[in-house]
């Protein structure tokens, strides 16, 4: 999982030079400035020129004009990839001198028809050239994944939760140098981002499947791993990406505060309907302190300006380009009052919960990953997530794995009591139910046991009759302590 910063914030935006800047490059760029003057961290721009069949004549220095011109220019000076061909050729031959790394003398129609023929998804490479080219010459050099099972790669992004892949059955052995010569996106990345230092990476979710292959080339390099932030793309009518290959409008430089404000909402932030650019940076600023920089990682002298942290974030990213909603519980997962619920739970059972990766549960788990917390899965769906072996019941998970503080529930419209029963004969502190059944009953019992809960959209039972609980925007979220009941004004 990639672990929480604890490094100076640097962060980057990367563009390529085939065109302009439009309204998503946009987006992607002042999310990745705002996120780093909102740290108090050093921003880069860094011109990703190593495709030169596809660049524009003139196009790396428009995009820095266009830059400078709404106000978000580099603090150090500008990297241009395209003058990086050593570090690229070092990292290389690392990589073949281990063995992670070989020569493929498969065409591309050569690849799709052996991917058709092993029943492999489109695109994904077969391993025709793991024991050897077979005589024909090298024309690309691919990294090794691992085999299944240990093919699974997971991460947690800041903005998407808990996210996994299993490189073997998404991806296969993929390019680092392309049989043309040219550098392939997945090693340059990787290589500049750890020389230039880069602690924080901000960028649009159609490169969120892109980092488990960089994670675990980061892995086979010995390279240390950013945090990620994926924010949404910005698509046209007909839902597909913007981009300058379906030609998306450059940014007009005459409107300046009319690009920002339509950037900014996009990024799930009302208007600000600033009078400068300036004022507009410098509140967008404050704001996405509040939504995005509770834990700022240690502050960089080089830092031009940065803005006050917050414990509550406030909402999540929305937009209809995202077609997974987070649930706004995510934003205040890391806040001041879970943080004390929790400090002493470091071990969490994981019971119950849904595969699909924006469950509540899943945001939890970002927060306890993030903070060194051990998740046990009790659950085979979460076990892929996590990488570990499934228990069948929290007894099992007891005995087999030690100690439980916590059990955490995504159990729709049942009642807890017998998971309640369950947790206290374990000796678990505290009891996470989500969308659960809450009876008196069970309620009393948890209390005389010493068992804290916490009721995340539960309901109750009074008298044979059953109450509306807490919504799903996670809105006051009550614990029902040993102590005393309290609610979270979540």
């Amino acid at each position: 999982m990639s672990a929480r910063s604890d490094r100076p914030y640097r962060g980057r935006f990367a563009p390529s030079p085939t065109g302009p800047l439009h309204a998503g490059s946009l987006v992607a760029a002042l999310a990745s400035w705002l996120d780093a003057r909102a740290h108090g961290g050093v921003w880069l721009v860094r011109i990703e020129d190593i495709d030169p069949p596809r660049e524009s004549a003139g196009a790396a220095q428009d995009i820095l004009a266009t830059l400078a011109a709404f106000g978000l220019e580099s603090d150090e000076p500008v990297l241009y990839q395209s003058a990086r061909s050593e570090p690229y050729v070092q990292a290389l031959q690392r990589l073949l001198d281990a063995g992670l790394a070989y020569a493929c003398g498969c065409s591309r129609r050569e690849a799709h028809a052996a991917a058709r023929a092993a029943g492999l998804a489109p695109g994904v490479y077969a391993g025709t050239c793991r024991a050897g080219a077979r005589g024909r010459g090298g024309r690309s050099i691919r990294l090794r994944v691992p085999d299944p099972p240990d093919d699974r790669i997971g991460f947690v992004d800041r903005a998407c939760g808990l996210q996994s892949q299993s490189l073997a059955r998404a991806v296969g052995d993929f390019v680092l140098r392309r049989a043309d010569g040219l550098w392939a996106y997945q090693l340059a990345v990787v290589v500049d981002d750890a020389a230039q230092g880069v602690s924080d990476v901000v960028r649009g979710t159609d490169l969120l499947d892109n980092t488990p292959r960089q994670i675990w080339l980061q892995r086979c390099l010995g390279l240390p791993a950013p945090r990620y932030l994926h924010v949404p793309v910005v698509t046209d009518a007909r839902g597909a990406k913007l981009s300058k290959q379906t030609g998306a409008r450059a940014l007009a430089r005459d409107n300046i505060k009319g690009e920002l404000e339509r950037a900014w909402r996009h990024l799930g932030f009302a208007p600000l309907g600033a009078d400068s650019r300036a004022a507009f940076l410098r509140r967008a600023c404050e704001l996405w302190a509040e939504r995005w920089a509770s834990e700022p990682p240690p502050p960089s002298a080089a830092a031009r300006s940065s803005a006050a942290a917050t414990a509550d974030r406030g909402a999540c990213l929305q937009s209809p380009a995202m077609t997974r909603e987070r649930h706004p519980m995510a934003d205040n997962t890391d806040s001041g009052t879970l943080r004390r619920i929790l400090r002493d739970c470091r071990r969490i059972a994981v019971v119950g919960i849904s595969a699909e990766w924006h469950r509540p549960s899943y945001f939890v788990g970002k927060y306890l990953l993030e903070h060194g917390y051990t998740l046990i899965p009790v659950n085979p769906r979460y076990e892929q997530v996590l990488g570990q072996r499934c228990h069948p019941d929290l007894a099992t998970a007891a005995r087999e794995a030690g100690p439980i503080d916590l059990v955490d529930c995504f159990r729709k419209a049942q009642d807890i009591g017998p998971l309640a029963e369950q947790a206290i004969a374990i000796g678990a502190r505290c009891l996470w139910m989500q969308l659960g059944v809450v009876s008196p009953a069970a309620r009393d019992r948890a209390r005389a046991a010493g068992l804290d809960v916490v009721m995340d959209r539960c309901v109750k039972i009074e008298h044979g009759r059953l109450f509306g609980g807490l919504n799903w925007a996670g809105v006051n979220t009550r614990i029902v302590s040993s102590k005393r009941p309290r609610e979270l004004p979540y």
